[in-house]
């Protein structure tokens, strides 16, 4: 797609006939490097494109979105740059006031302890977050009005590690697909080598956003 008004080509498309079209609305290629994040820093521009999306056979109706991941190469060196994926909809807007993200399937739980015993090694368990609407579970993985729901929000949703106050404990996030119960699996990785027998607190934060579209 070099120019405005040109169709993407179809290289597959694995879901009902017929596939949707994209059409180039518009591009810039000479926008300030800054809005791209994390650009190689070989690369010299930045630009942005803009794409109408039109599927021709939705009988699903509402809630339904379009999630977009690009990637541009370079032809020369081979490096590679993915943009931040966008999302994308004719629907109405899904209020995200009522929802909130839980350590719990059953209530809704900001907060958690986890308690281990040292063993001169390193010690890993995985927790799981969910994410919850009006203090109930939203789960995703029911094909029904309120699992759609729940998928769409949950397509919004991002989580940064903020990390803990003690070295000796690391955490990272595993993403779930949006059509399972849990959100994320949170991986605690604890090194007791150090600890002995005494006792040993550490906090981990989490940060959730839920981007309302």
């Amino acid at each position: 797609m070099a120019r405005k008004g040109a169709t993407a080509t179809l290289l597959s498309w694995t879901g009902p006939d017929p596939a949707p079209t994209i059409v180039l609305r518009d591009f810039d290629n000479s926008i300030s490097k800054s809005n791209c994040k994390n650009l190689p820093s070989s690369w010299n521009g930045c630009g942005y494109y803009t794409v109408d999306i039109t599927v021709q056979s939705d009988n699903y109706g509402c809630p339904w979105l379009a999630a977009t991941h690009s990637t541009a190469e370079d032809l020369v060196s081979g490096e590679t740059y993915s943009a931040p994926d966008t999302r994308s909809s004719v629907c109405p807007k899904v209020p995200v006031d009522t929802f909130d993200i839980s350590w719990d399937a059953n209530v809704s739980k900001q907060k958690t302890t986890l308690m281990l015993d040292a063993t001169g090694g390193t010690v890993n368990r995985t927790l799981h977050t969910y994410l919850m609407e009006g203090g109930k579970l939203c789960d995703g993985s029911k094909f029904d009005n309120r699992g759609a729901y729940c998928r769409f929000v949950s397509s919004g949703i991002t989580l940064n590690v903020l990390g803990c106050d003690q070295s000796s404990v690391t955490t990272s996030a595993v993403d779930h697909p949006i059509t399972d119960v849990e959100l994320h699996d949170i991986n605690v990785a604890v090194n007791t080598r150090n600890i002995g027998s005494g006792q040993f607190t550490s906090t981990c934060s989490f940060q959730y956003i839920i981007d309302e579209i």
